[in-house]
């Protein structure tokens, strides 16, 4: 199904906004507008939400969800490329006061695109904007959209999971097979240069390796944030520090190592990757129709679960000599 309606248009630039969190733009006003429930919230309590969800567990950013180089600068670029001849869009007061990767802009041009496909229907625009939707919009917002619904308690879990059976629904039906001609676009959507896990016994890994697969939504499946990571070492009682999600975790490896809770610490890992198969697992009952979709989560997620038994195996057998710290 294609949507191209004026309320579809306001849905998507209502959500950006939400997502924005401006102060001029009334937020939880235009919470109130896409029927979710605030529960009687002042403004202040909206704001104090807003930046504890996003300002500190997780942040909009396209750049937080990849963490490997390549795929960072890969996705950068190919953003830039949507906003080229988009003046209209560029003036925006929006765009000017947050960085370009922010998840709020990307639905707000979404709703640009769809506003201008109704006011002047053209196949170049259809085109431009099936092609920001799947090889870009929707690769990154997935992780987003499902991580907020599955960590989230406040009232962003509940938009963020009434946002991605809508999108689904709007974009996604399972009779669809677009793929953008090469004759408009000449990128290709971007799958991940290693989609299998690496393996202990095929070559020597070291930590930082482990750490930068684990941490790999495209390749693992999931996306492991500062709460769960908070959570692993709070299970199993290793002290965790401040900074980004891959200095947090490679910590996390050395000061378990210290403490001689390195497999403490891995089973904690996997109990977490078995929440994410278990809650993919409640995610295909609930929305049968993309039962392919998240057969391949599962099985993305699956996989870093049997390559944390395999380092828990090797450390256990061989100690720590296969690993190279």
């Amino acid at each position: 199904m294609e949507k191209r309606d004026l309320e579809t248009v306001q849905y998507y630039e209502t959500v950006g906004q939400v997502f924005l969190g401006l102060p001029g733009s009334s937020p939880l006003k235009l919470l109130k507008e896409l029927n979710q429930s605030n529960g009687g919230i002042t403004e202040e309590d909206f704001f104090c939400s807003h930046y504890e969800t996003f300002g500190r567990q997780w942040p909009p950013y396209h750049s937080v969800f990849w963490s490997l180089d390549e795929e960072k600068d890969y996705f950068r670029s190919h953003l830039f490329s949507f906003f080229e001849d988009e003046d209209d869009f560029k003036k925006r007061p929006e765009f000017k006061k947050e960085s370009p990767d922010h998840i709020g802009l990307h639905f707000l041009f979404l709703s640009h695109l769809l506003r201008r496909e109704l006011e002047a229907p053209s196949n170049k625009t259809l085109r431009k904007r099936q092609h920001f939707f799947d090889s870009y919009l929707f690769p990154f917002c997935k992780f987003f959209l499902l991580t907020l619904e599955k960590e989230s308690a406040c009232l962003f879990g509940v938009l963020a999971k009434d946002l991605f059976k809508k999108m689904m629904d709007d974009f996604k039906g399972p009779s669809s097979n677009y793929s953008p001609p090469e004759s408009v676009y000449q990128e290709a959507p971007y799958t991940g240069t290693v989609v299998p896990a690496p393996s202990l016994f095929s070559k020597d890994l070291g930590l930082k390796d482990m750490t930068a697969y684990l941490l790999n939504p495209s390749k693992v499946g999931f996306f492991l944030g500062q709460k769960g990571l908070r959570d692993c070492a709070r299970s199993c009682e290793v002290p965790i520090g401040f900074g980004k999600r891959g200095e947090t975790l490679l910590q996390l490896f050395y000061t378990s190592l210290d403490f001689e809770k390195l497999g403490a610490l891995l089973e904690a890992l996997k109990r977490e990757v078995q929440t994410w198969i278990l809650f993919y697992k409640k995610k295909k009952e609930e929305l049968q129709a993309f039962s392919s979709y998240w057969d391949i989560l599962i099985g993305r997620s699956k996989r870093a679960l049997n390559f944390i038994n395999e380092v828990k195996l090797v450390s256990e057998t061989k100690g720590h000599d296969p690993i190279s710290f």
